[in-house]
């Protein structure tokens, strides 16, 4: 019986260990990128979206990309509307503060709400310099009541 057992272990499968590396190829964890823009085919697409501005007629200011962009889209969306009627301007400028440019106006009535998009249809505004705004100001309000005008904007770019 000994035998048996010596020639059993002579037989006996040998033990191998295999280190596995874990492969890093950056993947996502989820559907949410933190980065403002994804580049792909070496085309950078930037795409930036804020809380709308309490208390001034400056609603919304979006700042484009350090290089000559393209825009390819911005819009606005009411989530209270106001108690007055109101006119939005869609502008381009150098500083957040200004509408240097007036490419579109929106006339709201009263209570309004809602998602209101522009995309441009002339290189007028499609073009845009580094580093100038996207400006979506309010006309029409009358003291306290740019208080209640809450949603966000965006504004989406290709780069040059």
């Amino acid at each position: 019986m000994a035998v048996l057992l010596g020639l059993f272990g002579t037989f006996r499968p040998a033990i191998v260990e295999k280190v596995i590396e874990k492969a890093s190829f950056g993947a996502l964890s989820g559907p949410d990128i933190i980065s403002p823009y994804l580049r792909w085919g070496d085309l950078a697409h930037f795409a930036t979206r804020i809380s709308l501005a309490k208390a001034t007629s400056t609603v919304c200011a979006l700042q484009s990309p350090a290089s000559t962009s393209t825009l390819v889209a911005t819009g606005l969306s009411l989530t209270t509307g106001t108690s007055t009627a109101v006119t939005l301007r869609i502008a381009t400028s150098t500083t957040a503060f200004a509408t240097t440019t007036l490419h579109q106006t929106i006339s709201l009535g009263s209570g309004v709400m809602g998602a209101f998009n522009y995309a441009p249809t002339t290189t007028v505004l499609q073009i845009m310099s580094p580093s100038q705004y996207i400006v979506w100001d309010a006309e029409g309000f009358i003291g306290a009541d740019t208080t209640k005008f809450l949603g966000t904007c965006f504004a989406e770019w290709e780069v040059l």
